[in-house]
């Protein structure tokens, strides 16, 4: 098969999608070749991605070979699936022989995973937290105090893959040992191993060992996959880089890289090794931003850590909003995120529902620093998952059938979508309890119905997706085999319905730690760390300044917001250890203020501005507030 893609295919694909998509004359370049892409904020990436495997989906043929779609997120997984499910022919890269996951799905699926299966007697999960969780639980106050003394992770009890084997490293000891620790962290290891719990990393390692023993597997797994797209690369570690040029080769042409080094800002986060080589290969840039407008990108476009990013915007804001730098002293350092809201609310229209959020690079409680906790004592990190509960039953489907490359996880996705049916429709068990999923099979084999309510699971999964008649008749099929035959309550009816547009992406925030401030004035802003907010949208953000170690974030690096140059911070030596706090810095700050689409506002406290710079800033379109 071709895999090329021509003018006459993109025309075509703009007329079907309608006027609201234009490609300019490099967003149509990197449609029709495989180069790696720099994508600045708001340009499209997810968009282009999703127009090239529409491109390629509409004329592939081939029934055993597929086009393998890597991401380093789950939420940027699921951005471009529903992209695809807009498009009739995007459903069909959501099947075999095509494969849309992260980069640690697919070395699980087809590596990881298959190496437990032929070496290990039990699989249960893939997952760092419950790992550590069972070795805190095992381990003895003796080991933990020797691990101490050692300066020693007992988080570091992994098989690891070196000098072309595997092999099992015990924290704190260099060979065997008959003492009592070295014992315990053996014996947890084996309940680790005997109940089918594993580290991420060790998946990477049983990967390597796999295709080191058996070299045709590389083989197959590019005969699989013909072609490869790799979203949000900058965040990529070295390591991972490596296995998938080691497996797909490293001068594959049909093998494409799309992200942005400026917002590299989880490599190296509870990882080892380095950032993968992307962030400092030629790529082609994409530069001209959707998101916002030219007096949003002229103000961050110098924080690009390359110095050659070049971000710019067309569009003209008119009125222009009052993009704002809100200056404090001590006692009004609390102040900031109300006064903010309070320009929120100035700033839009009553009747226009907003996402207005407020962002800091730390949120640690740490009295010796500059955190967000300074601004918001009562702030609260949680964890708030905005699709843990899908709006519809149909979406929960069309989620699983995203997954399909791992059919445990799609089966238990829509299993716990028929649970919150049925707490909609108000079952319980005899005892009075919600149903568990093992009640729920208990009480499907005692109607005779789990064979049949298997199949309708397996028909989501694998068939054609339905259309409205078919799936009135298969909900009321799925009614059935529960044999709830009374009248369906509204909220339930709600569930069901058959719902075929994709849910916003946009307006709601991600999987991510936040918090909500409500303000005086009802404003609601939602709270959380700038890591929390990667890949998000919003209409206005506030960027709070924190420090780490002896240094502030947005003060230290206000420069950026005045020069008519960017400063590679890479190339400035005389900054010794401190050039990679100001790195990491200008990563965070560049995702921070990249995000609003309208209002941009920062805050820093006043004595660390000094007057010149503050009239500088004015020059450049800030408005500066005094809180006093």
């Amino acid at each position: 098969m071709d895999f090329i893609i021509t003018d006459e295919d993109i025309l075509e694909l703009e007329q079907t999608h309608g006027t609201s998509i234009l490609y300019d004359e490099r967003r149509k370049s990197i449609l029709k070749c495989y180069d790696d892409v720099h994508a600045c904020p708001g340009t499209g990436k997810t968009t282009l991605v999703a127009s090239k495997l529409l491109l390629l989906a509409k004329k592939w043929d081939m029934s055993h070979s597929g086009i393998c779609v890597l991401t380093h997120t789950n939420v940027a997984k699921e951005e471009i699936i529903e992209r695809l499910t807009q498009h009739s022919d995007g459903f069909k890269l959501l099947k075999y022989p095509h494969f849309i996951g992260t980069i640690q799905d697919f070395v699980n699926t087809f590596l990881g995973l298959p190496y437990c299966r032929s070496n290990f007697s039990t699989i249960n999960s893939v997952d760092d937290d419950i790992c550590c969780e069972i070795i805190d639980k095992k381990l003895l106050p003796g080991t933990k105090n020797y691990l101490e003394r050692k300066f020693k992770s007992p988080y570091e009890l992994k098989y690891y893959f070196e000098g072309g084997k595997l092999e099992l490293k015990i924290p704190g000891f260099d060979k065997v040992s008959t003492s009592g620790s070295y014992r315990n962290l053996i014996d947890c290891k084996d309940y680790l191993i005997s109940n089918g719990h594993f580290f991420y990393s060790e998946m990477y390692a049983f990967a390597q060992l796999l295709i080191t023993q058996n070299s045709s597997l590389k083989n197959s797994l590019r005969s699989r996959f013909q072609v490869i797209f790799i979203d949000e690369m900058q965040d990529a570690q070295h390591f991972q880089e490596s296995l998938l040029h080691d497996i797909f080769g490293s001068d594959n042409k049909y093998m494409q890289k799309f992200g942005d080094p400026d917002q590299a800002i989880y490599s190296g986060m509870n990882t080892s090794g380095q950032p993968c080589t992307y962030n400092n290969s030629p790529l082609t840039p994409v530069t001209n931003s959707f998101r916002f407008g030219k007096d949003i990108a002229e103000k961050i476009k110098h924080l690009s850590i390359c110095g050659k990013s070049h971000l710019q915007s067309e569009k003209v804001v008119d009125p222009p909003m009052p993009h704002t730098i809100f200056l404090y002293n001590d006692s009004t350092i609390q102040n900031v995120i109300e006064e903010f809201g309070k320009l929120v609310k100035q700033s839009f229209s009553d009747n226009t529902p907003i996402v207005a959020r407020v962002l800091a690079g730390r949120v640690q409680d740490n009295p010796d620093s500059l955190t967000l906790k300074h601004y918001w004592p009562s702030f609260e990190k949680k964890s708030i998952s905005t699709s843990t509960t899908p709006d519809a039953l149909i979406s929960s489907i069309k989620k699983s059938r995203s997954n399909i490359s791992n059919s445990y996880i799609s089966y238990e996705q829509i299993i716990s979508s028929v649970l919150h049916l049925m707490v909609l429709l108000k079952v319980r068990t005899e005892g009075n309890r919600y149903y568990t999923k093992k009640t729920l099979i208990n009480l499907l084999h005692s109607n005779e119905a789990y064979s049949s309510f298997r199949q309708l699971l397996t028909k989501w999964l694998m068939g054609d997706f339905p259309d409205e008649n078919e799936w009135n008749n298969d909900t009321q099929l799925l009614l059935d085999l529960l044999q709830y035959k009374e009248t369906l309550n509204s909220t339930a009816q709600e569930f069901l319905n058959y719902k075929n547009t994709p849910t916003s992406t946009n307006e709601t925030p991600s999987n991510c730690d936040n918090n909500v401030y409500i303000c005086e004035d009802g404003t609601k802003l939602l709270v959380s760390s700038i890591h929390g907010a990667k890949g998000e949208t919003h209409d206005a953000t506030l960027v709070l300044e924190t420090k780490f170690s002896r240094y502030f974030d947005i003060s230290g690096l206000i420069d950026h917001f005045i020069k008519n140059e960017s400063k590679p911070v890479e190339n400035l030596k005389s900054l010794g250890s401190k050039q990679t706090i100001l790195a990491s810095f200008l990563k965070k700050l560049y995702v921070a203020c990249s995000r609003p689409k309208h209002l941009l506002c920062l805050a820093s406290n006043i004595e660390r501005i000094p007057q010149e710079k503050i009239e500088m800033l004015q020059k450049k379109g800030w408005d500066i507030r005094v809180l006093e």
